[in-house]
């Protein structure tokens, strides 16, 4: 007798033939791809006007009116609020010329030693350049805003950015350029941007003075944001605070405005309340040395 060949046998119990039919069956869908995300910044409220705070360090006089920003973040055709990403935006503030093609971000301090040793010279006879440490911010104030989750005039909510105490040393045409960072990322990329108006800066003798509060200012200033707070009640000086838009909800008390603003001068606020002291006339910025 012969024994007959062993070959390889078929395993045909319920187990493999489990395992084949899933070796077999085709792979689940993928997921689908994470929707792009894109950030848009808008300015609510533009600044027109500004009066120049010259380079002492008390006198500073806040753009008007304040700029206040919306951020708009999209994933694909949604706008979508992200309270936790909100908290690690911020927005940076820089001054550019007129036409938005050159940063003005430094002047040279005509006060000092080096500007004096610099105009004390004839032309062509030295090349003698400034120290950086001669030279100044054209901006100054808070440049940096972090992100707000505030109730908008409309009863939605949304994102702001808020600059209450921009001010401009030196005089002349400027904008304001913005751009949008997230701090727990790469810092050398801006997520968005947007450019302002030109903003007229004057000399504190022509300075027309400030504007009226926007009904976004006082909405926004109701929710706690630190701004300038302006109404009617200045000039109605014979009216109680109940009587000047008491049927306005964004109007503010004289309580609340005294909180905000302070009472201030005809010539517009300052520095959150505090009363500037008088400062030195300043020179015509056109004799100004500026980059």
């Amino acid at each position: 007798m012969h024994a007959s060949p062993v070959g390889p046998t078929e395993n045909t119990d319920s187990a493999g033939a489990t395992a084949t039919s899933a070796s077999l069956s085709p792979p689940s869908n993928p997921p689908p791809p994470s929707p792009i995300i894109l950030y848009e910044l808008i300015i609510r409220q533009q600044p027109n006007r500004a009066r120049m705070c010259g380079f002492g360090t008390k006198d500073y006089r806040p753009v008007d009116p304040a700029p206040i920003l919306q951020l708009i973040r999209r994933e694909g055709d949604r706008v979508v609020l992200d309270y936790k990403e909100s908290t690690s935006l911020v927005c940076h503030a820089s001054l550019w010329s007129a036409d938005g093609t050159e940063e003005r971000g430094v002047v040279l301090n005509p006060g000092s030693a080096a500007a004096r040793r610099t105009e004390s010279l004839f032309a062509g006879e030295s090349t003698l350049t400034p120290p950086p440490s001669s030279y100044v911010s054209v901006l100054v104030g808070s440049l940096v805003s972090p992100c707000h989750i505030l109730t908008d005039v409309d009863g939605q909510k949304a994102l702001f950015f808020t600059f209450a105490d921009l001010s401009i040393r030196t005089g002349g045409h400027y904008r304001l350029k913005f751009f949008l960072y997230d701090i727990t990322k790469d810092a050398s990329q801006a997520m968005a941007s947007a450019m302002s108006d030109i903003i007229a800066v004057f000399p504190p003798k022509t300075f027309p003075g400030m504007t009226e509060s926007s009904q976004l200012a006082k909405c926004l200033a109701r929710q706690g944001i630190k701004l300038h707070i302006r109404t009617d009640m200045r000039r109605n000086s014979g009216s109680t605070p109940g009587e000047t838009g008491s049927n306005n909800p964004y109007l503010m008390s004289s309580l609340e405005t005294s909180y905000i603003d302070g009472e201030l001068p005809d010539d517009g606020p300052v520095d959150f309340g505090e009363l500037a002291q008088s400062s030195n006339d300043l020179e015509d910025p056109s004799n100004m040395g500026s980059l």
